[in-house]
């Protein structure tokens, strides 16, 4: 028989703590057979800094994968600050709570923004991504639905918290 459970990222010692106001993380890997993948990332970086006004950071979780990669956006992006590296797991457990919202296609980076009980959106074509956003009510896109920079950025926009926040008190505001 088989047993289904808790990813044991969920266990460790993820505290919740107030939500910043700003930062972006993404914790990305390359497309497969998409070599323009790079110069479209760092487009939309630019275009959520224009209109967030938030700082992007890069999280490298597999180096050997994510790093060049990472860098390469970072180079062609004036919106990413920084590209960071971990040296210990709790490196990465620590880094979490910095940011308003998590973007990625790297699984683990995606259960820490939900232990951390941060906003996130999933990329990529695995189900286990798609499948953690589905039981956060999370927005995911699937590589398969081809590239859309303003589908992206109206999804993250969506889920973007000083956004939310903003409109509730306009809402409240109105009555």
């Amino acid at each position: 028989s088989i047993a289904v459970g808790k990813d044991p990222v969920f266990e460790l010692n993820a505290t919740s703590s107030p939500i910043p106001e700003g930062a972006i993380a993404f914790a990305v890997s390359p497309w497969p057979g998409r070599p323009q993948w790079a110069e479209e990332l760092s487009t939309l970086c630019n275009r959520l800094k224009s209109e967030l006004h938030a700082p992007i950071d890069f999280l490298v979780f597999f180096p050997a994968q994510d790093e060049a990669f990472s860098e390469s956006v970072a180079r062609r992006s004036s919106a990413v600050g920084r590209v960071r590296r971990w040296q210990s797991p709790m490196d990465v457990l620590t880094w979490i709570p910095e940011y308003e919202m998590i973007i990625g296609t790297r699984f683990h980076a995606l259960v820490l923004a939900a232990a951390h009980q941060r906003p996130f959106m999933g990329w990529g074509a695995q189900k286990k991504v798609s499948a953690l956003c589905k039981t956060h009510g999370m927005p995911f896109w699937n590589f398969a639905e081809g590239w859309n920079p303003d589908q992206q950025q109206n999804r993250i926009l969506s889920v973007f918290p000083r956004l939310l926040k903003s409109q509730s008190l306009l809402m409240i505001d109105k009555d």
